[in-house]
């Protein structure tokens, strides 16, 4: 299928962006659908946790129909690191060359696209921007503001030496409060 990033926009304030949320809620729409959910952090339905990223390419070897969810994507693979089978950026990237084969989505979380490692930047087919916005539309800037907000999906296109372009116009939709306790928004995400 694809590997899709779901990043905050770039140069600007892309914390709290509701990036993890947009994940979650993709998630729990595909396990109502009848898919299997991976994922490295707690999720408030059924999932399949991700304890390493070799077991986990192992699994996915005989599973067709499935989304993988890694949320915070630079934590394990630094942008700004070679390729190398040692830290698994290698052996990742070629797997994800692959998922449209059989049948396999992995979307992941980043603060920015420039922080995911360029090998991986490189095979993603799908980069959707995130922007928390107030019900007025003016950009949200509190990570803990609790009133009520709008997310803009902004899909773009990555072009190496051009950056990121927004394609079609911008997608709004309202914040959905239930959809935060489905996921630990303080979770911790480790390297496994």
């Amino acid at each position: 299928m694809s590997l899709t990033a779901i990043c905050g926009m770039d140069f600007l304030e892309n914390m709290g962006n509701l990036k993890s949320y947009l994940m979650t809620l993709l998630a729990k729409l595909d396990q109502e659908n009848g898919c299997k959910i991976y994922a490295n952090y707690a999720l408030g339905f059924d999932f399949i946790p991700i304890t390493s990223f070799s077991g986990l390419i192992a699994e996915l070897d005989t599973v067709t129909d499935a989304k993988v969810c890694i949320d915070e994507i630079q934590v394990y693979f630094d942008a700004y690191m070679v390729p190398s089978k040692k830290d698994g950026t290698s052996y990742f990237k070629n797997f994800a060359r692959q998922t449209r084969k059989r049948r396999i989505e992995i979307r992941y979380t980043a603060q920015s696209f420039y922080d995911v490692h360029r090998s991986i930047r490189k095979v993603t087919s799908k980069i959707l921007l995130t922007q928390k916005l107030h019900m007025d539309f003016t950009v949200c800037r509190d990570d803990n503001c609790h009133k009520p907000h709008i997310i803009k999906i902004q899909r773009a296109i990555y072009r190496e030496n051009e950056g990121l372009i927004p394609v079609d116009e911008p997608l709004y939709m309202k914040v959905l409060p239930e959809i935060f306790d489905l996921y630990d928004t303080d979770q911790i995400i480790e390297i496994v």
